[in-house]
């Protein structure tokens, strides 16, 4: 995920080397003097619609502005609007969609990580071993900024028996009826239910009840 304190604290200085003004770049991009000083602070992003605008009033790329790594070349493709052939290309990884989800708006982090997906299963089809792992755990960086449906769709298609260590991590972000059936499939596969009380805050009353059940049968 990007350092949003970071990356305040460039544009300050880039601001200061311009010799411009918090409410000169306020005027400059459209924007309020307290979006500029929320910016520098770190206590908010751009919205990536900004971020041409606000680089070249400071002089820079957007790859600059934001730091460089892997989650900025995928904010610079969605900007021109070839992310999709950007991640068929590259090997990138959930954990590096997460990096920029933050800045993205949901649309655009579901079209990346549909395009992870398709790349995946293309590779799988061809035989071939090394292709993007979706797990509990590769899912919680970008679980906040994805749309329920295709997180409920993700997390509903993972191996159980694997591991459910990180499931509540993503538990906020999932619909109680995706939820209800992965906790029907961990008792179904005889993972130990001690590993559902993380996400127990979110089931159903009813998938909760057989749970109950299930861990009395299991004492």
């Amino acid at each position: 995920m990007f350092d949003t304190v970071e990356i305040g604290r460039r544009i300050s200085r880039l601001r200061k080397e311009k010799d411009m003004t918090q409410p000169a770049l306020a005027d400059k991009m459209g924007v309020s003097y307290q979006a500029v000083s929320n910016w520098e602070r770190g206590a908010s992003m751009p919205d990536i619609g900004k971020l041409p605008e606000l680089a070249e009033a400071l002089g820079v790329s957007v790859d600059e502005l934001l730091g460089g790594g892997r989650g900025s070349e995928l904010v610079k493709h969605v900007l021109d609007g070839s992310e999709e052939a950007f991640v068929d290309e590259k090997d990138v990884t959930l954990e590096e969609a997460g990096e920029a989800a933050p800045i993205l708006k949901p649309k655009q982090v579901t079209r990346i990580v549909s395009a992870i997906r398709h790349k995946k299963e293309r590779r799988e089809q061809a035989g071939e071993t090394r292709s993007e792992e979706f797990s509990f755990a590769s899912l919680a960086s970008i679980a906040p900024f994805l749309d329920e449906d295709t997180l409920d769709e993700l997390a509903e298609r993972l191996d159980v028996s694997g591991g459910i260590g990180q499931l509540p991590a993503i538990a906020p972000f999932l619909s109680e009826r995706a939820l209800d059936r992965i906790a029907g499939r961990v008792v179904a596969e005889g993972v130990h239910i001690g590993q559902l009380a993380g996400i127990a805050p979110f089931l159903s009353e009813e998938a909760l009840g057989k749970l109950a059940v299930a861990a009395m049968d299991e004492k």
